[in-house]
């Protein structure tokens, strides 16, 4: 009798305890808590564990299983990167960084720290930027219509709209390395190299037929004459903020000034001699 109440009574307990383990368990994977070694991980969690000597991450969904004594256990969501948006992620071991662009859910690693979300760049049709890297400094740039996520290393220079040149225009572009100019004829849009310094358009010297126009060279200081009718551009030596528009002289007009000259000096000695004038004179 006493036998069989014994073990009705470790029976009981044995039954308390597995119920007890089960809900607790139950519990545990419904809300994605870790217990006992044991985490049960939703797919937008993440366990990382730290052993004394090492830490390593368990990414959900499912289990993941720890040694409580020796290991510590935290769990943590996945990051959602939105689709417009971007994080550098760093290695806290080998300091090396990347990007990861969203839109995606996302798990770092268990040496990566990650930054802030940044916002993309969104180049339309004749925008561009101009991007410099830190670490190299080599420059890039890029036109639209694209969208634009730097390299971890990379800095924003310079961000504008490209240089719409009509068939008269033309416009001073110099490069800040080497100094050497350059002219930019229209009709074209556009979009400076990474060592690039762009002047301010200007209008090319339109020459009608009886029109010229002088350029000076600011090298040899050789003066060059062009004549119309055409659109005239300087060279990248020529110095055209002094040049301006002349008119042409008549050969024909020229002759004809000449000779009245003569005959009204002729008449004018004719006249004091005495002597009278001719019919052309008169």
């Amino acid at each position: 009798m006493e036998s069989r109440m014994n073990r009705h009574t470790c029976g009981l307990i044995c039954g308390g305890i597995c119920a007890l383990l089960t809900g607790s368990f139950a519990v545990c994977a419904a809300l994605g808590f870790h217990f006992a070694g044991v985490a049960f991980l939703k797919r937008d969690q993440q366990l990382l564990v730290q052993y004394p000597t090492d830490k390593y991450v368990v990414n959900g969904p499912g289990m993941a299983f720890f040694v409580p004594l020796v290991a510590s256990a935290q769990s943590r969501r996945a990051m959602i990167i939105e689709e417009e948006k971007y994080v550098v992620i760093t290695d806290e071991m080998t300091g090396s960084m990347r990007t990861v662009e969203g839109p995606q859910l996302f798990f770092l690693g268990a040496y990566e720290s990650v930054s802030q979300p940044l916002r993309k760049m969104v180049l339309q049709k004749n925008s561009y930027v101009k991007l410099m890297d830190k670490k190299t400094g080599e420059r890039r740039v890029l036109r639209g219509p694209q969208v634009v996520v730097p390299s971890p290393t990379e800095e924003l220079m310079e961000q504008g709209q490209g240089v719409s040149l009509l068939k008269e225009d033309f416009m001073r572009v110099k490069n800040t390395v080497t100094g050497e100019e350059r002219i930019i004829v229209g009709e074209t849009l556009f979009f400076p190299e990474p060592d690039d310094k762009m002047g301010t358009p200007r209008k090319g010297f339109q020459l009608q037929k009886d029109e010229f126009v002088k350029l000076r060279d600011k090298v040899t200081q050789v003066i060059t004459v062009e004549k119309g009718e055409k659109i005239v551009f300087p060279t990248s030596t020529q110095d055209e903020g002094t040049a301006q528009i002349e008119k042409a002289v008549s050969l024909e007009g020229s002759v004809r000034a000449a000779q009245g000259q003569v005959r009204g000096v002729d008449a004018f000695h004719r006249a004091r001699l005495g002597v009278p004038r001719t019919s052309t004179e008169l």
